[in-house]
């Protein structure tokens, strides 16, 4: 040192300066914490609890492979020492969470990981990609350890799932409520439709939101067209699986039967039921191929109903055929892959039909014009509403699958 050089005094660090911590659930999804170091980590486990809406009772966590004790803190499990080694980064520590299954006398088998992957410097100042698991198995960084011949199936819950649904109409019906939703929960979304003016403009209001959405445009729902554009989404989110399709698509016609034309007919069984074939066929082979989620399931796939699912009436004979078929179609798959871990389900709900009810949509508020209508909630259906039950279709376990799900309002007729 120079004599003109000036001394510094050394930094006394703060025993108990906050710390940042990063927890990833298994669908990719971050939350950030700021923690002290000697405060308990379960006030962590209750705050991650309500972030993410489940019940604290049910959720583990989990810091280099084992489990966090009830008096545990950052500083008695040593996150101190690694955060003071990456004083450039504002990633701080990462922690598992488990997420427990309910039911059942064994712990262990009931315990799913929702694992975290994280940057830990090494001694060098290096930053090393480590995965840490709590399956009888951890990577610390430096570690030569011998990886387990089951490590690809683990490693693959860590990407990120993707939500494909097809149909999104102009952007305020179902279809785009449950992209809106998926996305905040942390799934990657890709959207099909045949306008793709009306793609674009729902994938940068999600993408603008913190979401991840790519729109791909469709000319028709046949085989070579989704095969193709299925392609271009597994390339377009190759960190991601597809864990969940929904079909939406539809193409409604309301006409006395004498008065239903050849080409109505073909459109509502090019939409009802070719579509609908084509779209299974690629989402239940990319479900095949995965391993099980943190709920054992492979994936889900949803069929978006109607009344004329189970009942024609006098104007719907060609939309009855069609959603009939659907129906079976989705009863087919249920029981043809329920034993190999895909859910297949068919929301039946209430809609389109002004009698037994409507979804509030852009298009119905137009057609309805009726303002008293549009303020009860109990007399019509919210997109927004039948979003959450097909996200709550998507995280089931496989002790109570859902098959069929009719959804209507509280006042309606039936």
């Amino acid at each position: 040192m120079s004599d003109n050089e000036e001394q510094q005094e050394p930094k006394v660090e703060d025993s108990n300066a906050p710390i940042n911590i990063k927890v990833l659930s298994s669908t990719g999804e971050e939350v950030f914490f700021k923690i002290k170091k000697n405060t308990k980590l379960t006030k962590l486990q209750g705050a991650y609890a309500n972030k993410v809406g489940k019940d604290v009772n049910n959720i583990r966590f989990l810091y280099d492979g084992e489990r966090i004790n009830e008096d545990d803190t950052p500083a008695s499990l040593g996150m101190i020492w690694f955060f003071s080694h990456r004083a450039l980064q504002d990633d701080g520590d990462a922690i598992d969470v488990m997420v427990q299954q309910v039911g059942g006398s064994d712990d262990k088998k009931n315990d799913a990981l929702c694992h975290v992957d994280c940057d830990l410097p090494s001694e060098r100042g290096e930053f090393i990609y480590i995965t840490s698991y709590s399956l009888g198995f951890n990577l610390k960084h430096n570690s030569t350890s011998t990886l387990p011949t089951d490590l690809n199936s683990h490693m693959a819950a860590a990407r990120r799932a993707i939500l494909v649904v097809a149909g999104i109409g102009n952007g305020s019906g179902t279809g785009a409520s449950s992209a809106r939703l998926f996305a905040k929960n942390g799934y990657q979304v890709a959207l099909l439709a045949r306008n793709a003016d009306y793609l674009k403009k729902l994938a940068d209001e999600i993408n603008a939101d913190g979401g991840q959405a790519e729109g791909f445009p469709v000319k028709e729902y046949s085989f070579d067209i989704l095969h193709d554009t299925f392609s271009a989404i597994k390339k377009r989110f190759s960190d991601g699986d597809i864990r969940v399709g929904i079909y939406n698509a539809g193409f409604g016609v309301w006409k006395p039967f004498l008065d239903v034309t050849p080409e109505d007919l073909q459109k509502s069984l090019d939409s009802n039921i070719t579509g609908a074939f084509a779209f299974s066929r690629e989402i239940i082979l990319a479900l095949k191929q995965l391993p099980p989620d943190e709920n054992r399931v492979k994936g889900t796939l949803i069929f978006t109903g109607a009344t004329a699912s189970t009942r024609g009436n006098v104007v719907t004979s060609a939309f009855a055929s069609g959603k009939f078929a659907l129906r079976a179609l989705s009863q087919s798959l249920a029981k043809e892959f329920g034993k190999e871990d895909i859910h297949i389900n068919l929301d039946s709900k209430v809609a389109h039909s002004i009698i037994d009810g409507g979804i509030i949509t852009d298009r119905v508020r137009e057609r309805r014009n009726d303002p008293e209508w549009e303020a009860n909630e109990a007399v019509r259906l919210a997109p927004e509403s039948i979003a959450k039950s097909y996200l709550y279709l998507a995280q089931q376990d496989r002790s109570a699958w859902t098959w069929e799900l009719d959804l209507r309002p509280a006042h309606e007729k039936w």
